[in-house]
């Protein structure tokens, strides 16, 4: 049993190490076949894993939520407030996203409507109710009913299909955005440590998005193996097992909370691991932030926040 445990969680682990790995051009062929075959879409997505039960999760309350938001949905939320509208992709990647962290279907309609504020709600019905309940699985095909509708985006999905066109502003700003508009967005977010900064252009003039916002060395199930004629490239099991992540701005945005949970325990490496998905982010964020409080019950008690595995 234990064997194939190894093997369902292998493709998962390897996801999270592509990351780093990919850094050598010697393993080139192999992670090609690997990002092919097991860095699917929505592989990484568990509502169970990304829920926060008993948290305000409301229409009322994304405004708060949104500064645990990844950059990506800040820039989308941001530019919802700006325009009081979002082109087709935008509002499916956010809507996906905010279905991920536990706006329910009522809720979202809510926010989508209040957010459509220079519109009718006859025009809101007409052009946009419909594809927010489909979004969710409430009507469409039996398939789309049975499946509750789509998967919230991965990062690997948001970087690699549809790229933002003239007066959209879905995808991945690490990748998608210029350098001088990147840097803006990120200060306007509150992202202003010129090293950190630094660090965001190398990663992005390297084409390496990824490592912008993500930078570890996971902890692996065992070392792969690989071909007798490649150098060793993989540190040992014990090296690897204290592996953390590094993720350049989000380590940067919650750094005396990281800190804290790294020298009390409270989180182990399994809770700190390289992130692969933006409601991944968000819960992670959630949690750090309310350090001392017990989100559960919103009212404010001390308490210990633990992420489970």
């Amino acid at each position: 049993m234990k064997e194939i445990g190894l093997l369902t969680d292998w493709p998962k682990m390897t996801s999270r190490a592509l990351p780093r790995l990919d850094e050598d051009d010697r393993l080139t062929p192999i992670l090609t076949h690997l990002s092919n075959n097991f860095t699917t879409p929505d592989a990484s997505y568990s509502a169970s894993a990304t829920a926060l039960p008993g948290a305000d999760i409301s229409a009322r309350n994304v405004d708060i939520l949104s500064s645990s938001f990844p950059l990506c949905m800040q820039n989308l939320h941001r530019s919802l407030r700006r325009d009081a509208h979002l082109k087709h992709f935008g509002r499916l990647q956010y809507t996906l996203f905010l279905k991920g962290i536990g706006l329910n279907l009522e809720e979202c309609l809510v926010f989508w409507r209040s957010s459509f504020s220079k519109i009718t709600d006859d025009t809101f019905n007409k052009e946009y109710r419909y594809n927010v309940r489909h979004a969710y699985g409430d009507v469409g095909g039996d398939s789309n009913r049975r499946g509750n509708g789509y998967s919230p985006f991965s990062c690997q999905k948001i970087l690699t299909e549809r790229p933002p066109g003239p007066g959209e502003a879905h995808g991945c700003p690490y990748r998608h955005f210029s350098v001088e508009n990147l840097v803006g967005l990120l200060n306007a977010v509150g992202v202003k440590d010129q090293e950190v900064i630094r660090g965001v252009k190398e990663d992005k003039e390297k084409m390496k998005f990824h490592l912008a916002c993500n930078r570890s060395v996971p902890p692996f199930p065992y070392l792969l193996p690989f071909p007798a004629h490649f150098p060793p490239l993989i540190p040992s099991r014990e090296l690897l097992e204290q592996g953390l992540t590094e993720n350049r701005v989000f380590e940067y945005a919650h750094k005396q909370e990281i800190k804290k949970v790294k020298d009390d325990g409270t989180w182990g490496a399994a809770q700190l691991e390289t992130i692969v998905h933006p409601n991944e982010y968000f819960k992670r964020s959630y949690l750090l932030k309310n350090l001392g409080k017990n989100p559960v019950d919103g009212e404010g008690e001390k308490g210990d926040v633990k992420m489970e595995d």
